[in-house]
């Protein structure tokens, strides 16, 4: 395709029209801009090569691009007669400056068309080739710059060392997601038993395995009674509903009890201990009540003979002003200090008067007073606005 391209891009047919007139130049073709030579052509076709510099006629015959506007017997007519001898040597100079000039500004033309037909393939590369009848090209993989193909033996060893590698790495997913189904597409695919085949671990005889049932049996007693014995705290449970028990301490194995009288004397000392415990209690705890026998009686604690001497009645009621006199002092000084507290009283037939409006209350300001009053304040905030400012 590359080869086809460039024949395609690299080759052009130029068409040359004959003159008007055989003494007068003819002006720049609109198609190709090519200045026709001053004599008769019988509009030779050819194709132009711009890669070797060479014109190749319909008669297989070359000539360079630079020379083909140089004098060529070939395009002209034998039995018409040229005088050159009638251009001075200062029009042929001119005129050979002309035709470089032209041959070079056809090459730039020629190469802008190839670059511009080279960027259109770039840019659409799903356009068809359209490719002159004589163009042809060569095979991309049997070219001699091609890259050496790899062997029929060394292609299957390739495709067997990606069918392992795929195959290895679907064990490893397997391994790593054994949450994962099994997932086959083969409909005939069928699988064996993992216990029952060839390379299956040998299985246990019924021997073996009631002896081991056996042994797990006698461990799990054996945690069962490291438990009870690490937490007795532990309730009983047991699942037998006939299961029952005997009286340890009426057992055949029991220890022998006390004689009688060291019972005795240990319930007189346990007897002694929960007296105590209670006075102990009853001193700790005086906001408890008192929990008595219906059978106790008791005195007046007051009226007892070790009592202390009790206070008259007019020490009683002078005792009873001090306090409530110093409780009325509490009350003012924590007004006081306090003055967010509200005011609670008892009593529903308090009332009060209004402290403005009292006796003893200062004079107030009049409304003359208070309107300029309100006027300086505020000229001063307005001086202390603009000070600010």
């Amino acid at each position: 395709m590359g080869t086809t391209q460039s024949t395609h891009t690299n080759a052009r047919e130029i068409t040359l029209s004959s003159p008007s007139n055989g003494n007068q130049k003819n002006e720049p073709s609109s198609v190709s801009g090519r200045k026709t030579q001053q004599s008769e052509i019988s509009n030779p076709r050819v194709l132009v090569s711009f890669d070797d510099d060479v014109v190749v006629h319909e008669n297989n015959e070359e000539d360079s691009v630079t020379d083909f506007c140089d004098t060529d017997d070939s395009l002209f007519d034998e039995n018409e007669v040229y005088d050159f001898e009638d251009y001075s040597n200062d029009d042929a100079d001119d005129e050979d400056e002309e035709d470089e000039e032209w041959n070079e500004r056809l090459a730039i033309l020629e190469d802008a068309r190839n670059l511009k037909q080279m960027a259109d393939f770039y840019l659409n590369p799903h356009k068809p080739v359209v490719a002159c009848s004589e163009s042809m090209g060569r095979n991309y993989f049997e070219r001699p710059s091609a890259y050496v193909l790899e062997e029929e033996s060394e292609e299957e060893e390739r495709a067997m060392i990606l069918q392992e590698a795929r195959a290895l790495k679907q064990l490893a997913v397997d391994y790593l997601h054994p949450e994962k189904p099994v997932v086959s597409t083969d409909a005939t695919a069928f699988g064996r038993n993992y216990f029952d085949r060839a390379s299956a671990l040998e299985q246990e005889d019924e021997e073996e395995m009631e002896e081991r049932d056996a042994i797990l049996q006698e461990m799990a007693i054996l945690k069962q009674l490291a438990v009870d014995y690490l937490h007795p705290e532990l309730p009983m449970v047991t699942s037998d509903p006939t299961a029952c028990g005997r009286n340890y301490f009426s057992r055949a194995s029991a220890e022998e009890y006390e004689e009688e009288e060291m019972m005795d004397d240990r319930e007189d000392i346990l007897e002694d201990m929960a007296l105590l415990k209670q006075l102990a209690v009853d001193y700790l705890h005086p906001e408890k009540p008192v929990q008595v026998d219906s059978l106790a009686s008791c005195r007046n604690y007051f009226d007892r003979a070790s009592a202390p001497e009790t206070m008259s009645v007019e020490e009683a009621e002078e005792r009873a002003l001090v306090l409530k006199d110093a409780q009325a002092l509490k009350q003012l000084a924590v007004d006081y200090m306090h003055p967010e507290l509200p005011v609670v009283t008892s009593d529903p037939t308090a009332c009060g008067r209004n402290y403005f409006d009292r006796a003893s209350a200062l004079e107030q300001e009049d409304e003359e007073e208070m309107e300029e009053r309100d006027a300086i304040l505020q000229e001063m905030a307005i001086l202390k606005q603009l000070a600010v400012d």
